[in-house]
């Protein structure tokens, strides 16, 4: 009976001696270095990437590039993908509601060209999350050396169904916003020409008012001028 370290090390020797194995030090040494850089030297562009579009820290993912384990690549798989099933949901509620605002009268300039625009960017942020979750399920461990090959296209890949998705977000929302305030400026100038109407009206019935009452205005006037000096008894001559 052999033990077992026995068994393992020559195939641990003939493991080594396997030209794949040189190729896998360097791997590892270009994943240890791309970790180092991303936890010493952060760069702004590449955390805004990974924690706003992907959900994952620069310092999370150096961890995890300095990880052997399969299991690392693995959980990094299922949470992305999961991410992107919860964006691709509602991405496809507000391209329901672009679709739906495309196809109403009132919307019409601006806000017709963002709503249109974010039913675009809907479409292909599902068109990417579908294809993307399809692709990466049945990515390898392995694939996680990508990582270390290319970084930034990877990453930039990885991150465009969520960016595409807060596209068609804000393109939504500048419609709805400019729609509302069409609108509300449309009310507001029409009540504001109502109530300037209704003004003119009272002060031209307010001058038509006076010159009816002219003469009776005169006689109110003469009259607080003629009581006053007859209660007191001083004569009034007439001119």
């Amino acid at each position: 009976m052999f033990s077992p370290t026995i068994m393992s090390s020559p195939q641990g020797n003939l493991s080594s001696r396997r030209p794949g194995n040189k190729r896998s030090d360097s791997t590892q040494s270009n994943l240890d270095r791309l970790a180092e850089h991303l936890h010493s030297n952060p760069n702004l562009p590449i955390t805004f990437v990974l924690l706003v579009l992907i959900g994952i820290h620069p310092e999370r993912l150096a961890a995890q590039l300095r990880a052997s384990d399969d299991a690392v690549w693995l959980e990094f798989r299922a949470n992305l993908i999961q991410r992107w099933q919860t964006v691709m949901i509602t991405t496809g509620l507000v391209m329901g509601a672009a679709a739906s605002a495309l196809f109403s009268d009132k919307v019409a300039g601006g806000s017709y060209l963002m709503s249109l625009g974010s039913l675009c960017c809907s479409l292909v942020a599902i068109t990417f999350g579908t294809g993307l979750s399809f692709v990466v399920q049945d990515a390898p461990p392995s694939s996680i050396v990508k990582v270390a090959q290319r970084p930034l296209a990877l990453l930039i890949i990885l991150a465009l169904p969520t960016f595409f998705a807060i596209c068609a977000v804000l393109c939504f929302y500048v419609s709805i916003t400019a729609l509302a305030v069409v609108n509300i400026l449309a009310r507001i100038g029409t009540i504001s020409g109502a109530a300037f109407m209704a003004f003119m009206i009272a002060v031209a019935g307010w001058m038509v008012w006076d010159m009816d009452r002219g003469e009776r205005y005169r006689d109110i006037g003469a009259a607080r001028v003629v009581l006053p000096l007859m209660e007191r008894g001083e004569s009034i001559s007439a001119s």
